[in-house]
């Protein structure tokens, strides 16, 4: 057996192709950016893929624009800055997901400032984003956001006004 690793991405995450020297069949570990790395790495090794594994969702395992794209429906949505947004433990409280029950947990959360034209449509999607919209940003500390969500939007917000902008 032979584990190939590839950093990907703004920081570097490993993705693992894992690889039967005998049959050349391979199995792709957490392709988190730069499909077309991967992809090179396997055709000019002769590799067959026979099976693509995640790990778990996060920004760094997973390329997060197809599904920003895929749950807001914006077309054009692009990262701000290379720079990580905000670093933060974040409470999750108890919620029911999919029709069953998740108890409450932390989530180690790294945020990216992603912007698009506010002119584009927003869609719904019930399972994960009814509650999705554009808002003012002058109004994060109003009554109708959580206080943790405030906070943390605030930070946000003044990171995207700080912000080294993203080359390209």
């Amino acid at each position: 057996m032979l584990i190939k690793t590839i950093p990907v991405g703004h920081i570097g995450t490993n993705c693992y192709i894992v690889t039967d020297e005998n049959t050349l069949e391979c199995a792709i570990i957490d392709p988190g950016d730069e499909a077309n790395t991967i992809l090179d790495y396997i055709e000019s090794n002769s590799l067959n893929p026979r099976a693509v594994f995640l790990t778990h969702g996060h920004f760094d395992h997973v390329t997060a624009m197809p599904k920003v794209r895929e749950e807001t429906g914006a077309a054009d949505v692009r990262p701000l800055s290379r720079a990580i947004a905000s670093l933060d433990i974040l409470p999750v409280p108890s919620h029911m997901r999919k029709g069953r029950y998740v108890g409450a947990h932390l989530h180690l959360n790294a945020a990216y400032v992603l912007v698009c034209e506010p002119e584009q449509p927003l869609h719904h999607k019930p399972d994960e984003n009814t509650g999705i919209r554009w808002f003012d940003t002058r109004t994060v500390r109003s009554p109708e956001f959580w206080e943790s969500d405030a906070i943390l939007y605030a930070k946000l917000i003044r990171f995207a006004k700080e912000a080294p902008y993203a080359h390209g």
